[in-house]
Parts: C-alpha cells; sequence; structure tokens
C-alpha cells in the first residue's frame, strides 16, 4: 500500500476515520514516494513539526521517484 501527501497529513492531524481506514488495511507494509516525503515536509510549521513528520515518515518505506518510474505515468 503506497500512501499520498494527504493520507499522511490526516493521519498527522490524528483525523479518527483515515486512522481506522489505514488500521483496517491488512498489510503491514507501506510505502511513501520520495516526492510525497518532500511535500510532507515543506507544509511543516516549524523546526519541532519537522522532526515529528520525519518521525512519522520513518514508519514507512520510502520510494525514489527515478526517471524509469516517472515515465509511468
Amino acid at each position: 500500500m503506497i500512501f499520498d501527501t494527504t493520507v499522511l497529513i490526516e493521519l498527522y492531524r490524528v483525523n479518527h476515520e483515515t486512522k481506522e481506514k489505514v488500521e483496517a488495511i491488512t498489510s503491514n507494509v507501506f510505502y511513501v514516494s520520495s516526492i510525497t516525503v518532500a511535500e510532507f515536509l515543506v507544509g511543516a510549521r516549524d523546526k519541532e513539526d519537522i522532526f515529528k513528520i520525519k518521525k512519522q515518515i520513518e514508519k514507512y518505506t520510502v520510494i525514489p521517484i527515478n526517471a524509469n518510474i516517472a515515465s509511468c505515468f
């Protein structure tokens, strides 16, 4: 399962509906793209926010976006 920025933001904001849906997913492995990580970090308000975001991102496997992947879209 790969999450986009919107899902990460909702989990970060502790949106209970989103959290319940994610917890219902049977996979234990979740992915985010390197672009999603960048988008998420851009929204940080301060250094404390950056720290919290980085801690959340540690839960996921980050997929780098390269030319081969980008050409699939």
